[in-house]
């Protein structure tokens, strides 16, 4: 759920990490939980499709993942849409739920209220990674996104246009 969310929290989001690789267990996939050596430690034993890594920085794993499950953040959400992959939103505060609003009516998420129960972060999963068009509309926003210019090539017609006035 990212790193400054899971501080703002208090590691709280609804759904335990416990609830959630449990929750995730008979999930045909690999599941990847982030979290830090303590939280690790205190999970205990997690099901066989459970691998548990130190933080790891999203640029390099969002593009391993067929779908990610996170909290809304702006940096978050568009790491993700960066490598195409489709998200579980499952918002903690401030404009998290209207990110999550957004990208779902782009039709590459599933965005659930906040503090929902592991149950429904599972059932959200199965959806996404059931349903094709979430992946293709993933894939439809990264092609967008890399469509776009770089920084630095719209930076001197902002300031221009914003001189003019």
């Amino acid at each position: 759920f990212g790193t400054t969310a899971d501080e703002r929290a208090g590691g709280g989001h609804g759904a335990s990490a416990r609830d959630l690789v449990d929750a995730l267990a008979d999930l045909d996939a690999e599941v990847v939980a982030t979290l830090p050596a303590d939280r690790r430690r205190d999970l205990g034993p997690v099901p066989a499709n459970v691998r548990l890594v130190d933080r790891v920085p999203l640029h390099a794993l969002a593009p391993t993942c067929a779908a990610v499950i996170d909290h809304g953040g702006w940096g978050t959400v568009l790491t993700a849409l960066t490598a195409g992959a489709p998200q579980v939103v499952v918002p903690t505060w401030f404009d998290n739920p209207l990110v999550g609003r957004r990208l779902a009516e782009q039709g590459a998420a599933v965005a659930l209220d906040q503090g929902a129960d592991a149950a429904a972060v599972a059932a959200a999963t199965r959806r996404l990674l059931a349903e094709p068009s979430f992946g293709a509309n993933g894939a439809r926003l990264r092609a967008e996104i890399g469509a776009m210019p770089p920084p630095c090539e719209i930076v001197e017609p902002l300031a221009d246009l914003a001189g003019a006035r």
